[in-house]
């Protein structure tokens, strides 16, 4: 008996003992992009967008951190504290 879908023909025999063996297949390699992992690349570009985000978040939180500091110790300078 012999199986078709659209990548792999098996070819399937019965033995006397009632089970399947396969005997030949013809698997088509998947095509990677330029030689990488479609995964990986997917991945680390996920990692780098993270990354990204995390750093502008930070670069924020510390721009606002100073001017805040830079305010009050203006005020402070003015009030004489």
């Amino acid at each position: 008996m012999t199986c078709w879908n659209s990548i792999v023909e098996i070819n399937f025999s019965v033995h006397k003992e009632s089970h399947a063996n396969m005997k030949k297949d013809t698997v088509v390699p998947l095509r990677q992009p330029e030689g990488k992992d479609l995964l990986s690349t997917m991945l680390r570009a996920g990692a780098q967008r993270l990354i990204a985000e995390a750093l502008q978040a930070e670069s924020a939180t510390v721009v606002r951190a100073a001017a805040d500091w830079s305010k009050q110790t203006r005020a402070e300078a003015v009030s004489g504290d």
